[in-house]
């Protein structure tokens, strides 16, 4: 049986802005946080995102102008039309892990400033990676998880190749509780680098590839671990997003749902330095 998102119910601005302390804490708790009752403009959302950077320490804040917009309305998506509401349209995936070698993204705070479908449709679905390394391996899985690194390769936007390195098994930027990083779309292109600073044997990355593919099943199918948020418009959800798997539903028209988010990392660029931005950030 699925979870609901922890929605926190506000009855003005000012009783959001007096219990930003309060938000915080549940999204610690559960990994992520609701807020219904305000509607707030894109100006608002930026200054709500710099206020809880403060106190959680991620960029933006209010003492860096940073900050890294997205709107998402799944209109570049072909198989939005056709999708029924309970019908995946975006696949279940850990938010830019390919970031993780350069700039840590931490957390969103997603507005969805336009919502008129079916409360059933364009639901997100959302799953604590965390809950899932403790739960599926045991202690000599973990142990070998500990020391893998892992790569893939891709095409980028323009055209050239990129090869990316991941550490599998990441302490959480806050809390350090351990969680499997893997990039879910590219599973099939994983493969194991190294293990403990080592190059793998055939059956290190045979054991490597079970282990993934254990994974991203109990991702895609553990429905009791399964976080769901049904939108409102106007809702505002501030996600995990360096632990939480997640995936959309369909069931709408994109010109009926779309939200704007702030991404949010453990640092902005200006103070990391060119070389430690990620590659598509300095146009590679």
């Amino acid at each position: 049986m699925s979870i609901n998102v922890n929605l926190i119910e506000v009855s003005s601005k000012e009783d959001l802005y007096s219990r930003l302390n309060e938000i915080l804490d549940v999204q610690t708790k559960n990994s992520i946080v609701g807020i219904r009752g305000v509607r707030l403009t894109e100006e608002e959302q930026l200054q709500l995102a710099r206020d809880l950077g403060d106190i959680a320490g991620w960029f933006p804040n209010n003492t860096d102008k940073f900050n890294h917009k997205y709107i998402e309305n799944h209109s570049a998506n072909p198989s939005v039309g056709a999708s029924s509401n309970n019908e995946l349209i975006l696949s279940w995936h850990l938010e830019r892990v390919d970031y993780d070698e350069y700039l840590l993204l931490v957390a969103g705070v997603w507005n969805m400033r336009l919502f008129n479908c079916d409360p059933e449709s364009g639901k997100t679905y959302f799953i604590d990676s965390r809950k899932v390394f403790q739960k599926i391996y045991n202690e000599d899985e973990k142990n070998f998880l500990r020391g893998c690194k892992a790569y893939w390769t891709e095409q980028t936007p323009s055209g050239n190749t990129r090869t990316n390195y991941v550490k599998i098994v990441q302490p959480h930027w806050k809390t350090e509780e351990e969680q499997i990083r893997v990039e879910l779309h590219h599973m099939a292109a994983i493969k194991l680098y190294k293990i403990n600073d080592n190059d793998p044997t055939s059956e290190e990355a045979a054991a490597f590839e079970s282990l993934m593919k254990r994974f991203s099943q109990e991702i895609a199918n553990n429905e009791d671990l399964r976080i769901i948020h049904k939108w409102k418009e106007g809702d505002i959800l501030i996600p995990d997003l360096f632990s939480l798997a997640h995936a959309v539903t369909g069931g709408f028209d994109p010109k009926d749902r779309e939200f704007t988010g702030y991404w949010c990392y453990t640092a902005s660029p200006s103070s990391v330095g060119e070389d430690n931005v990620p590659p598509s950030w300095r146009g590679e």
